[in-house]
């Protein structure tokens, strides 16, 4: 049996008819799902990118805070006190970063008097007393006495007046071994010597010995200490000794700059 064509068409059009048409509707949704979608990956995009940016600059500003950390650590440790031009043209003044201990053990400066001890600190403060040129004392604007030959001024560094001052204290310990047969005004001067210009503000920290009940101190610090070698050596080529005969002008001779009055003790 020949179906009619009319009826073949009309079967053919309805297997091609869609079962859900798409609404006006459904195509807005799409599209508001495709704008939320597209969005919220550009957020997302958009928070990485200031979270890479926030990184970087909190990268750059601990990078910067650590290399100005390193050089203030730097200048610390190059700072150099006011050097008159003689030593500031030199290299004998160095500085060096050190922990040291606090003990007394081992070294020829401290203990009971004895010679070798009388001789260690002898050496140590042998010559002294150095020659400077007129614009290194013009550098603090003061006045020393010359040196008769013309060479210079009597002067000394003041580190080594203030190991003369250590070894005054250390000696009034035993003043009965030293200065028994000192006295007057120059027992009295004796008296006056001591240490207080340069604190060394480097922390100490304390300790129990033996978890007893017993303190004790220590050096933790790192303390900036000048190559004393360095600087001795500097000065003992310059050294001269100002009480040989001649060696500077008689007190006729020189100015009354040069002439301090004695003070009585009070």
């Amino acid at each position: 049996m020949i179906l009619p064509e009319k009826t073949g068409r009309k079967m053919g059009a309805e297997e091609a008819e869609p079962l859900y048409a798409r609404s006006s509707e459904d195509d807005e949704l799409e599209s508001f799902q495709e704008k939320n979608v597209r969005s919220s990956r550009s957020n997302r995009l958009l928070l990485y990118i200031l979270g890479a940016l926030g990184y970087i600059i909190l990268l750059g500003l601990y990078t910067r805070l650590w290399i100005r950390f390193r050089e203030l650590e730097a200048e610390v440790h190059q700072l150099r006190p006011e050097l008159f031009p003689s030593l500031a043209e030199s290299s004998a003044f160095r500085r060096d970063s050190r922990v040291f201990s606090l003990t007394v053990a081992d070294t020829p400066f401290a203990g009971d008097p004895s010679p070798e001890l009388d001789k260690a600190w002898h050496d140590l403060l042998e010559d002294t007393t150095i020659r400077v040129a007129k614009e290194d004392l013009d550098y603090y604007n003061v006045t020393s006495l010359p040196l008769a030959d013309g060479s210079g001024y009597a002067s000394e560094l003041f580190m080594t007046h203030e190991l003369h001052c250590l070894k005054k204290v250390r000696q009034w310990i035993y003043k009965d071994a030293y200065f028994d047969d000192v006295q007057g005004l120059a027992r009295n001067e004796l008296k006056r010597h001591g240490i207080m210009c340069r604190g060394d503000v480097s922390l100490g920290t304390y300790t129990y010995i033996s978890a007893g009940t017993s303190v004790t101190a220590r050096s933790w610090g790192s303390h900036q200490c000048v190559d004393f070698d360095a600087l001795i050596s500097w000065a003992r080529e310059r050294a001269v000794d100002i009480f040989q005969p001649g060696a500077i002008p008689s007190p006729e001779e020189v100015g009354p700059e040069h002439i301090t009055l004695k003070k009585e003790p009070h």
